[in-house]
Protein backbone atom coordinates (compact mmCIF):
# COMPACT_ATOMS: atom_id res chain seq x y z
CA UNK A 1 0.00 0.00 0.00
CA UNK A 2 2.86 2.42 0.78
CA UNK A 3 4.07 2.23 -2.80
CA UNK A 4 0.66 3.33 -4.11
CA UNK A 5 -0.17 5.79 -1.35
CA UNK A 6 2.52 8.30 -2.32
CA UNK A 7 1.08 8.52 -5.83
CA UNK A 8 -2.46 8.76 -4.44
CA UNK A 9 -1.40 11.54 -2.08
CA UNK A 10 0.10 13.58 -4.92
CA UNK A 11 -3.29 13.50 -6.64
CA UNK A 12 -5.56 13.82 -3.60
CA UNK A 13 -7.59 17.07 -3.81
CA UNK A 14 -7.83 17.37 -0.01
CA UNK A 15 -4.07 17.07 0.42
CA UNK A 16 -3.52 19.64 -2.33
CA UNK A 17 -5.48 22.19 -0.28
CA UNK A 18 -3.62 21.88 3.03
CA UNK A 19 -0.62 23.70 4.43
CA UNK A 20 2.32 21.33 3.97
CA UNK A 21 4.48 23.03 6.65
CA UNK A 22 1.80 22.91 9.36
CA UNK A 23 2.70 20.86 12.48
CA UNK A 24 -0.47 18.76 12.01
CA UNK A 25 0.30 17.85 8.38
CA UNK A 26 1.78 14.43 9.31
CA UNK A 27 -1.39 13.61 11.25
CA UNK A 28 -3.75 14.55 8.43
CA UNK A 29 -1.52 12.59 6.05
CA UNK A 30 -2.04 9.49 8.21
CA UNK A 31 -5.77 10.17 8.25
CA UNK A 32 -5.78 10.42 4.46
CA UNK A 33 -3.90 7.12 4.36
CA UNK A 34 -6.65 5.53 6.46
CA UNK A 35 -9.26 6.84 4.06
CA UNK A 36 -7.23 5.55 1.12
CA UNK A 37 -7.34 2.09 2.71
CA UNK A 38 -11.13 2.31 3.09
CA UNK A 39 -11.47 3.30 -0.57
CA UNK A 40 -9.21 0.45 -1.69
CA UNK A 41 -11.26 -2.05 0.35
CA UNK A 42 -14.48 -0.74 -1.17
CA UNK A 43 -13.07 -0.88 -4.69
CA UNK A 44 -11.80 -4.41 -4.04
CA UNK A 45 -15.27 -5.49 -2.93
CA UNK A 46 -16.76 -4.12 -6.15
CA UNK A 47 -14.05 -5.63 -8.35
CA UNK A 48 -14.72 -9.04 -6.84
CA UNK A 49 -18.45 -8.74 -7.45
CA UNK A 50 -20.54 -9.75 -10.39
CA UNK A 51 -23.31 -7.86 -12.10
CA UNK A 52 -24.35 -5.92 -15.14
CA UNK A 53 -24.86 -2.55 -13.44
CA UNK A 54 -23.31 -0.58 -10.61
CA UNK A 55 -26.37 -1.41 -8.50
CA UNK A 56 -25.83 -5.12 -9.21
CA UNK A 57 -22.19 -4.82 -8.13
CA UNK A 58 -23.10 -3.03 -4.89
CA UNK A 59 -25.80 -5.59 -4.15
CA UNK A 60 -23.44 -8.51 -4.83
CA UNK A 61 -20.56 -6.95 -2.89
CA UNK A 62 -22.50 -6.24 0.29
CA UNK A 63 -25.44 -8.69 0.11
CA UNK A 64 -27.51 -6.75 2.67
CA UNK A 65 -28.54 -3.17 3.19
CA UNK A 66 -27.02 -3.33 6.67
CA UNK A 67 -23.59 -4.37 5.39
CA UNK A 68 -23.65 -1.66 2.73
CA UNK A 69 -24.74 0.95 5.28
CA UNK A 70 -21.94 -0.08 7.61
CA UNK A 71 -19.34 0.41 4.86
CA UNK A 72 -20.93 3.70 3.82
CA UNK A 73 -21.14 5.01 7.39
CA UNK A 74 -17.52 4.08 8.06
CA UNK A 75 -16.38 6.04 5.01
CA UNK A 76 -18.63 9.02 5.81
CA UNK A 77 -17.56 9.10 9.46
CA UNK A 78 -13.92 9.04 8.40
CA UNK A 79 -14.51 11.81 5.87
CA UNK A 80 -16.36 13.99 8.40
CA UNK A 81 -13.65 13.49 11.01
CA UNK A 82 -10.95 14.42 8.49
CA UNK A 83 -12.84 17.53 7.39
CA UNK A 84 -13.39 18.67 10.97
CA UNK A 85 -9.76 17.93 11.90
CA UNK A 86 -8.61 20.01 8.93
CA UNK A 87 -10.93 22.89 9.85
CA UNK A 88 -10.21 22.85 13.60
CA UNK A 89 -6.45 22.83 13.05
CA UNK A 90 -6.61 25.52 10.34
CA UNK A 91 -4.86 23.31 7.82
CA UNK A 92 -6.70 24.70 4.80
CA UNK A 93 -4.81 27.06 2.52
CA UNK A 94 -7.51 29.72 2.32
CA UNK A 95 -7.59 33.42 3.05
CA UNK A 96 -9.16 34.48 6.32
CA UNK A 97 -11.41 36.78 4.27
CA UNK A 98 -13.27 33.82 2.76
CA UNK A 99 -12.60 31.16 5.39
CA UNK A 100 -16.08 31.11 7.00
CA UNK A 101 -18.09 30.89 3.75
CA UNK A 102 -15.78 28.23 2.34
CA UNK A 103 -16.03 26.13 5.50
CA UNK A 104 -19.82 26.47 5.35
CA UNK A 105 -19.76 25.29 1.72
CA UNK A 106 -17.49 22.33 2.54
CA UNK A 107 -19.79 21.20 5.34
CA UNK A 108 -22.89 21.62 3.15
CA UNK A 109 -21.23 19.66 0.35
CA UNK A 110 -20.51 16.84 2.79
CA UNK A 111 -24.13 16.87 3.98
CA UNK A 112 -25.43 16.72 0.40
CA UNK A 113 -23.03 13.87 -0.41
CA UNK A 114 -24.23 11.89 2.60
CA UNK A 115 -27.88 12.28 1.59
CA UNK A 116 -27.11 11.33 -2.00
CA UNK A 117 -25.22 8.18 -0.97
CA UNK A 118 -27.94 7.19 1.49
CA UNK A 119 -30.58 7.55 -1.24
CA UNK A 120 -28.50 5.46 -3.63
CA UNK A 121 -28.21 2.69 -1.01
CA UNK A 122 -31.97 2.77 -0.63
CA UNK A 123 -32.34 2.45 -4.41
CA UNK A 124 -29.99 -0.56 -4.51
CA UNK A 125 -31.60 -2.38 -1.62
CA UNK A 126 -35.24 -1.43 -2.15
CA UNK A 127 -37.54 -4.49 -2.26
CA UNK A 128 -38.27 -4.14 -5.98
CA UNK A 129 -34.55 -4.19 -6.88
CA UNK A 130 -33.60 -7.07 -4.61
CA UNK A 131 -36.51 -9.27 -5.68
CA UNK A 132 -35.36 -8.97 -9.27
Amino acid sequence: MEKYFDEYLKNDPAYARIKKNHPKTPEITERIKGQFLLLVKRANNLLNSEGETYYDLIFDAYKTKEAAEKAYKELMRDTEENVEFTIENKLLKISSLVRKPIIKIVRKELEIGKKYAKNKLYDVFSPTDSEG
